[in-house]
């Protein structure tokens, strides 16, 4: 077997609290030559397959050292009524060349979704026996009226009129429900989303889903989907990504979606080249606030590539850094283009740094030396 590839992924455990989950491979040819790879699903232990989706195309043209982002998707039907112990399904994302699949193919890392303990409970019919004992009640009623209102007792009864022909009523048709479309918001943030869909009078309802490859509070998959008929006041859900895991201590954003100063989109990257001449760093952010995980050793990543890596001169400087109340660098590294093993490929930098003060607002930064052609993919931390 040749290893023709690298997988990496943000990280190896997913919850899914209603059986659905989202994540993202990067996937790296880490050959000198272009190949056409394919991406494919290792279901293991008890997760079946059907359950797990490759989202857009399979099979990729990778260039010598060339990097594509694969999402995939876990979706478990819901069980039946009850308690539910938790449950664990792992599976494995594998690349294999479509020239060679038998000699070059590529084991990737094995992630284990995690569905915690539910209890689903039975909803409850209508009692339809109420309805029976009031129709009996009615008829009850209705015979006694007609004792007590007969014309005293033993006296004839007044004649009997002649009946005339009674016109036959034609029977109202029940209302059909007034059906509405269901507008397209994907790309919106939630509370545009929900606004619109309120305006066809429709409710919104937002399922909070682990995909950090999706920009943040921005909807990326609605159901029913755009343009379907529903009745009035069904429920639209709004999937939107939740870019951090908290039970495994990380957060993940993608370079497109940070701060930035000057540079341009490359993917879910983003990109400077030499010609350009920023002020200060040309990616930094998110201002994000450490206070729900606390105190102690924390470790920063950055995933960068460079367009040459043949020179041994600076192109990146990575810090992680706070601005108030008074500025402060926690950990710093300048990074060279020959430092990189690839050119065009994603690579991994770390610094590690420690939180006393969890309520400040971190940012991690980049800044650009103008020597080669840089783009970053991602940002994150962990704790440790």
């Amino acid at each position: 077997m040749a290893n023709v590839f690298a997988i990496t992924t943000v990280t190896d455990k997913l919850k899914a609290e209603a059986g659905n989950a989202t994540t993202v491979f990067t996937v790296t040819n880490t050959t000198s030559r272009p190949l056409r790879g394919v991406a494919r699903i290792k279901a293991l232990g008890g997760t079946q397959a059907a359950w797990i989706k490759i989202e857009g195309e399979t099979e990729r043209d990778f260039p010598a050292g060339g990097t594509h982002q694969f999402s995939v998707s876990f979706n478990k039907p819901q069980p039946a009524t009850g308690q539910h112990p938790a449950e664990s399904y792992p599976f494995r994302f594998d690349a294999v060349s479509s020239r060679n699949p038998d000699e070059e193919y590529t084991e990737g890392p094995v992630v284990t979704i995690e569905i915690p303990e539910q209890k689903i409970e039975e909803k409850k019919s209508f009692p339809w026996w109420i309805l029976i004992v009031v129709g009996i009640l009615l008829v009850i009623g209705a015979v006694a009226a007609i004792l007590v209102f007969r014309n005293g007792g033993d006296k004839p009864l007044p004649p009997t009129p002649t009946p005339t022909a009674t016109p036959t009523l034609t029977p109202t048709p029940s209302p059909t429900p007034e059906k509405v479309k269901v507008p397209a918001v994907n790309g919106k943030t939630f509370a545009e989303a929900e606004k619109e869909i309120a305006q066809r009078g429709l409710k919104a309802e937002k399922v909070v889903v682990n995909a950090p490859d999706k920009e943040a509070d921005k909807v990326f998959r609605q159901s029913p989907e755009a343009e379907s008929s529903v009745e009035l006041g069904n429920i639209v859900k709004l999937s939107v990504p939740d870019i951090c895991d908290k039970d495994v201590g990380q957060c993940v954003w993608l370079g497109r979606y940070l701060l930035h100063n000057k540079g341009e989109a490359e993917g879910n990257g983003w990109s400077i080249k030499p010609e350009i001449k920023p002020e200060g760093h040309f990616l930094f952010g998110p201002y994000f606030s450490l206070q729900e995980y606390g105190r102690g050793k924390y470790r920063a990543f950055w995933e960068i590539k460079v367009e040459d890596n043949s020179k041994d001169v600076n192109v990146v400087t990575i810090d992680v850094f706070t601005l108030h109340p008074t500025p402060k660098s926690y950990a710093i590294q300048n990074i060279k283009a020959n430092q990189f093993v690839y050119p065009n490929a994603y690579q991994e930098f770390t610094l590690d740094f420690v939180v006393t003060d969890p309520s400040l607002k971190y940012e991690f930064r980049v800044a650009y030396w103008g020597s080669v052609k840089v783009t970053v993919g991602k940002v994150g931390f962990q704790k440790m």
